[in-house]
């Protein structure tokens, strides 16, 4: 070998070791890119799951709230028509009471809201059809210090109850009238009575 040989060696040995050194620091650099990359992709799938499961957490919460929420509805619709079937059936049961029993109450009634001076009761054509014998007299004996009511001809457009006329002043005592004016305390009661609430 000759000295140009020998110097064409040492410079292909000398490219050839930095070759290889550069072609391992690309390696490395490669590697550690790919470790990094790794790892940031770990993060970002670990961000990305943390946020999916507070997100779904979050529906979860909101689903659970809106059951809540509906199951509270359903049951107050379900306690108000039991409260209501309640008081329809008390007004039915009222309505369909034996004449006697049922004037009876009337007469309480008309002493209740009958005013200190003279008037006409208006009754429904049914209950105008019922009316015992004996409770025009009883009415006036029990109103001898209010003033005198008088039955009229005319008949109401309702199905239980009365109206009281003075003139242009009229005392609604339907049935109709006193449930809904007492409605709000009836179901006050009845919630009370038959579910425990005030």
């Amino acid at each position: 070998m000759t000295g140009l040989e020998d110097i064409l060696k040492k410079i292909e040995d000398e490219a050839a070791a930095a070759a290889k050194a550069r072609l391992r620091e690309a390696k490395d650099k490669a590697e550690q890119i790919l470790t990094d990359a790794r790892t940031e992709g770990d993060q970002i799938q670990s961000g990305i799951r943390d946020q999916a499961k507070a997100e779904a957490q979050g529906l979860l919460g909101r689903a659970q709230a809106s059951a809540e929420l509906l199951r509270r509805k359903l049951v107050l619709e379900a306690r108000q028509m039991i409260i209501g079937a309640a008081i329809d059936k008390a007004k039915a049961r009222l309505l369909g009471l034996p004449d006697e029993e049922y004037f009876e109450i009337i007469m309480h009634m008309i002493k209740r809201y009958a005013l200190p001076k003279s008037g006409k009761i208006i009754f429904s054509k049914a209950d105008r059809l019922r009316i015992p014998e004996e409770f025009n007299k009883s009415l006036q004996m029990s109103l001898i210090e209010n003033g005198a009511l008088e039955i009229s001809e005319a008949y109401g457009e309702f199905e239980g109850g009365f109206v009281l006329t003075y003139g242009d002043v009229q005392v609604n005592c339907t049935f109709d009238a006193l449930f809904s004016s007492a409605k709000d305390r009836l179901r006050d009661e009845l919630n009370r009575r038959l579910f425990g609430q005030e």
